[in-house]
């Protein structure tokens, strides 16, 4: 049997909290006064937002939900995407939940940290191919 990775399995399954945060505020909106901070590593692959934001903010992008500041959440399996106002423009964003590093909510002193290096080969981007994936196992 190989190793078990349990650092990552624990992360992974840290990461369903957020999944479930993110498809409650979906179904039920935020009230005024609610708002949620989450940090994502922008460069890494599959997210998509603003080049000049992930350039400037390439150690850890952090976007804030709030009831009148964000659009059409849209919560999948591994990912969610949504129209968050930055500034006066609105900007289109997708994050993978992997590449999320921290979520909290101030109004309920509430927060988790991830190490999304643990992700590290899933996160090569597209044009890189990792031979480990190619490799068959010794056992």
């Amino acid at each position: 049997m190989s190793k078990l990775n349990y650092d990552k399995i624990v992360q992974d399954a840290l990461r369903g909290v957020i999944v479930q945060v993110l498809r409650h505020i979906e179904d039920h909106g935020m009230k005024k006064n609610e708002y949620i901070r989450l940090t994502f590593m922008p460069e890494l692959k599959g997210v998509t937002c603003p080049a000049k934001l992930a350039k400037e903010y390439s150690n850890g992008l952090c976007i804030e939900l709030q009831e009148d500041k964000y659009e059409n959440l849209q919560v999948g399996h591994d990912r969610f995407s949504l129209d968050l106002y930055v500034g006066e423009k609105i900007e289109h964003f997708v994050i993978p939940f992997r590449t999320i590093s921290h979520i909290v909510d101030p109004n309920e002193q509430f927060g988790l940290e991830f190490d999304v290096s643990l992700d590290k080969i899933d996160n090569l981007p597209d044009n890189v191919v990792c031979l480990e994936s190619f490799r068959k196992s010794k056992h």
